[in-house]
């Protein structure tokens, strides 16, 4: 192939090789040269043709079609979801992810503080919004109040001047707040009244529904206890009556909590499912880690003052809300994007 393209560009080019100044060669000469024209014309209708079947060869290999919004379109392979694998049943965190319990639980642990909490403190925590400030609030999710209590004392003690010991003032004594075990029952009842309004986050009872109509088997993992969950779902037995089992952080079963893989160990093995074939909704750090220390696939809701980029290292998948998720990759027949617009439609 090589030697006739080197040939034609010779003749293209009027070579003057000496064997083509031969006297008994002169009339091929003639009528080669007259060819000139037209092979070069044929020589770059051959270089085009084959320059166009390797990069049609090339798009075949390197694109595929991926369908979006209903439409078939050319997606790179390197940018396509990697396929998972197929999931037989999906375990739910519940606050934050299907219940949006997050302020009140805030407002709930300052009511907990009782006179401990200096009234400075509480007047701007108040003009915040009842928010506990992102840098203990990011630490803290998804943990069991055992574990999360004692690093709000002491956040309390470093940043708030909340007392330790009831130092002495040189008027009067501190307040001391209460021990772990009593802030934490403080905590829920108070949490437990505040949650009789608890609102759901966007797309909860919709998934949920969606996915028990696919006869997927559910479930939720929760550090929440027992006690908590029940005054919870008192007005939502709309989506937590679709739940086959519910784990919470103080099941005998579950002897560490998240980030430790007790609990959604334990929910699988509830199910009948293996942990691999679990796929896993959380929307704080500590439950995702525990969701892959399970051995689950994880799907991460973070909460929007999250770095999402924080997440893609440790989950399979970092949406904005559960009204983005699509199960194709997971081999559910779900998009709830098509969900929703069927919802707003009226269809």
């Amino acid at each position: 192939r090589r030697a006739i393209f080197a040939l034609l560009f010779s003749l293209s080019c009027d070579s003057k090789l000496s064997i083509l100044h031969l006297p008994y060669i002169v009339p091929v000469k003639k009528l080669l040269l007259r060819m000139i024209v037209p092979t070069r014309i044929i020589l770059y209708i051959i270089l085009t043709f084959y320059l166009c079947a390797h990069s049609w060869a090339y798009a075949l290999s390197a694109y595929g079609t991926k369908v979006i919004n209903g439409r078939p379109v050319l997606v790179q392979k390197e940018i396509m979801s990697p396929p998972r694998q197929k999931i037989k049943a999906v375990i739910f965190d519940l606050d934050g992810t299907l219940l949006d319990t997050e302020v009140l639980a805030d407002r709930a642990m300052f009511q907990a503080f009782g006179k401990s909490l200096p009234e400075s403190v509480r007047e701007h925590i108040r003009k915040d919004g009842d928010k506990l400030p992102w840098e203990i609030k990011s630490k803290i999710l998804g943990m069991r109040g055992s574990e999360w209590i004692p690093m709000v004392l002491k956040y309390a003690q470093e940043h708030w001047g909340v007392a330790s010991s009831g130092e002495e003032d040189g008027i009067t004594t501190h307040a001391l707040p209460p021990p772990v075990d009593e802030f934490w029952r403080r905590w829920e009842t108070n949490l437990s009244e505040l949650c009789l309004d608890v609102k759901e986050c966007p797309g909860a009872t919709s998934l949920v529904q969606e996915l028990s109509r696919l006869n997927v088997p559910l479930a939720i993992a929760t550090s929440s206890r027992l006690v908590s969950v029940n005054k919870k779902r008192i007005k939502h037995e709309e989506m937590f009556k679709h739940f086959q089992t519910i784990v919470t952080g103080d099941d005998k079963a579950v002897k560490n909590g998240k980030p430790a893989p007790d609990i959604y160990i334990e929910a699988a093995r509830r199910l009948g499912v293996h942990p691999s074939e679990c796929l896993v909704f959380e929307d704080a750090m500590t439950g995702v880690k525990s969701g892959n220390a399970a051995g689950c696939q994880v799907v991460a809701i973070p909460d929007p003052r999250m770095d999402k980029a924080v997440f893609s290292p440790m989950a399979d998948a970092v949406l904005e809300s559960l009204w983005h998720f699509d199960g194709e990759m997971w081999g559910i027949q779900l998009n709830m994007a098509d969900c929703k617009n069927r919802i707003v439609s009226g269809v």
